[in-house]
Parts: structure tokens; sequence; C-alpha cells
């Protein structure tokens, strides 16, 4: 949930504050933090997402190519996949909740978190047309997609997690909530999963969502069986199926975290180097955005970046005001 929709919760005397719960004493303090409302804790979060590119490693090393460190380095080695006749990366551009989600993780690895620049968008105090790194993020979103398969729309998400499990392409723009069902397909793929490049090598910022969280109403009179709950929701064992069954990096201490192929992500969120992404709509705006998202994909010679971007803009303020 959106912090802003959580505070208002908070604020109208919902939620009931987990302090003293033993369960909120699992989870990691960095996550504890940043969600915090009032000074209290009022969610529990059981996971976080991120978002970014899959290489297919034993595939690129074998065939000499270079594993991209920043975004030069990911044009050329994309070129040479392509002059060689073989698709660098796929898209899964027919599922339109993909596109602008790549959109997201290409601004964010410059930006870090959009909460305040997207809220300024809404109260009118900055435009996305205007922002330097709103317009560079299109110019990659549309640049990347020149090594992409054709008609990048016909290709829906599980068809593209299939081709890219195949070795059908070197790479895989997408989230780590793919990693399960690529691996389910090529238990032997040999993955790293990293975020978009930066211009400069180790510059690229390390953003989070939070899959999902837990709390609990203010009216609740089972407290009792809740903590019982949550407790159990919460310990080592069923923290660790879900986070491997949701294919997330788990918010809980405890709980082991199959890192190896996203270490880049991981030991940022370890460390507490990372920001956390709050910025969000319900299903039916975010629906509007992802079509305006995947109609600039499916002809952008109509818009320049400016020129979309102010299309975008205008439809955030629209929704504002629903």
């Amino acid at each position: 949930m959106q912090k802003d929709e959580l505070g208002k919760y908070v604020k109208g005397g919902y939620l009931r504050a987990l302090d003293t719960f033993s369960a909120t004493h699992c989870v990691n303090e960095h996550f504890l933090e940043k969600l915090k409302i009032l000074g209290g804790t009022y969610v529990l979060p059981l996971s976080v997402n991120y978002r970014g590119i899959f290489y297919n490693k034993k595939l690129l090393e074998e065939e000499g190519y270079q594993i991209p460190s920043t975004y030069a380095e990911l044009i050329d080695t994309m070129q040479q996949i392509k002059k060689a006749g073989k698709l660098p990366i796929i898209f899964a551009d027919k599922d339109s909740w993909t596109i602008h989600q790549g959109w997201d993780a290409i601004d964010m690895s410059s930006r870090g978190s959009q909460d305040d620049f997207f809220q300024n968008v809404l109260n009118g105090d900055a435009f996305l047309y205007e922002d330097s790194i709103a317009l560079d993020s299109t110019r990659k979103f549309l640049e990347i997609r020149k090594y992409g398969q054709k008609q990048t729309v016909n290709t829906g998400y599980d068809e593209a997690v299939k081709k890219f499990a195949n070795g059908e392409a070197y790479m895989f723009f997408q989230g780590n909530w793919a990693y399960p069902m690529i691996k389910k397909i090529n238990p032997d793929i040999d993955l790293l999963f990293m975020p978009f490049p930066a211009y400069h090598e180790n510059q690229a910022k390390v953003v989070v969502k939070i899959d999902a969280t837990l709390g609990v109403s203010a009216s609740c009179k089972h407290l009792e069986a809740v903590e019982q709950f949550l407790d159990y929701v919460f310990s080592k064992n069923v923290s660790e199926y879900y986070a491997d069954k949701a294919g997330a990096y788990s918010c809980i201490k405890s709980v082991d975290v199959e890192d190896s192929y996203a270490k880049a992500f991981t030991d940022s969120i370890r460390s507490g180097e990372f920001f956390l992404e709050e910025f969000a709509y319900e299903t039916e705006k975010s629906d509007a955005i992802n079509a305006l998202f995947q109609n600039f994909i499916s002809s952008p010679q109509r818009d320049t970046e400016k020129s979309f971007l102010k299309e975008l803009n205008d439809l955030l303020i629209q929704q504002k005001g629903d």
C-alpha cells in the first residue's frame, strides 16, 4: 500500500500499533525504519521486489561477450549480439504492466525513489517533460528496444520467460519475481540479475518495492490469536517458504536468502543502502498508465520523449482529480 494512503488509516485510528508484537522483532530494522508512520510500526513487511536485467551469464561468457557494468557497455554488448544474428534481449510488452515497470526500473536506477518527484508532479511543482532524468530514461527505454525481438507487443510475459529460460535471448528486462519460473523451466541456467546500468560503473541505485505487508485492525477483539498468527507467518520456515515461492527478498532477519544471482541488490539491502519505493496507484488508474506506455511502444515514431512525458504528466494530474 502507498505510504500516503497508509498514513490516512493510521491517522484515522484504523490500524493498531505493532511495536510491542513479537513478530515485529523478526523484521529487518532497515525495513521497519523506512515504514514508520508517526514514529510507530503499523504494518509488517513480508518481502520486497526489485527490477533490473537478467543476464544468461554462461551464454554470454561462453560466446565472449562482456557482462555490462555501464549503459555504454550494455549497448555495445547488445550491438555485438545483434550483429551476430542473435537476440540480445527479450521484452514481454504484450502485458502492459511489464512495460511501465521497465520504464520505472530505468528511471529509478538514476533517480532512486520516485516518491518525492512524483508527488511534486501531482502538486504541479514539477513536470515530467522538463525533468532531465525522465527525458533520459525515456530515451533509453526506446533505445534498448532496438535490440529486442520484432513486434515486442506480440510477446506475453509467460512466452518471454520461456524463451529466455531456453536460451533464445541473452537478457531479459524484468523483476526478480520471474526468477522461480525461469529456474523451473531451466534449472541449470546460470543467471546474473543486476539493476539497469548507469552511465558510470557502480552508480546504479538499488530501489525496492514492498511485495506484501500485514497490519492489524484497531478494532480487533482477538489479539492473542492475531499474535499467534503473526508469529507463525513471520517464523523462519514460513517466511523462507513464502520468499521462495514468490521469488522475492524476505524482510525477515532469520531467513537465508538465495542471493548468488542477485548480489548487487541483496548486498545493498543488507547494508541498508537502498531506496524504498512507495508511490503507487490502484489497479484502475495503473491500467490507464500501462495502456499509455503500451501505445507509446507500439508507435514510438508518433511521439518524442517530451511529448510522451507531457501526455503521461497530464494523465497523472487527471487521475489525481478522479
